[in-house]
């Protein structure tokens, strides 16, 4: 067999096997999707009677992945906001009034580098539930907190506690 036959033919079992191995790759997709339990997704807002009490983690955006990075809403009133070492960012009091958190924190500093008190952030909230899951989604409202409307804005969080 001259060697420009058999170039020709490997291109031609390489052209092959990568068209099989893109069927088998999109086969497989269309299999995981049909997998996928469809949970009945439930949007309801404290107004609804929703309890947001609990320890919340952050999830990584994009992803099922949690950060150490989180909230706790007490059943007190007051929350906490906890960085990736599990420290204390922020503390003070929350409220809900339908679906809008308002978070009470300490002092906090503004955008524009000053220090501001009272630092009271509202967000609305959002939360769905799966079986197993509660993810509560804070969209910003207005926050004077450079640090907590960067960290919280269009979160997920997850229901841990």
């Amino acid at each position: 067999m001259s060697n420009s036959k058999w170039v020709i033919r490997r291109r031609y079992i390489c052209c092959i096997m990568l068209v099989l191995a893109l069927l088998a790759l999109v086969a497989c997709q269309k299999e995981a999707a049909e997998s996928t339990p469809d949970t009945a997704v439930v949007e309801e807002t404290i107004a609804e009677g929703g309890n947001l009490v609990g320890s919340w983690q952050m999830k990584f955006g994009g992803t099922d992945l949690l950060s150490k990075s989180g909230l706790v809403l007490a059943a007190d009133g007051t929350f906490t906001y906890l960085g990736q070492r599990g420290e204390t960012l922020d503390s003070g009091k929350y409220t809900i009034d339908g679906d809008q958190l308002s978070l009470d924190g300490t002092p906090c500093t503004s955008s524009g580098g000053v220090k501001v008190s009272p630092c009271v952030g509202v967000y609305t909230i959002s939360v769905t539930q799966s079986d197993t899951t509660t993810i509560m989604t804070l969209q910003l409202v207005e926050d004077p907190s450079l640090n907590r409307s960067l960290a919280f804005g269009g979160q997920d969080f997850v229901l841990v506690q």
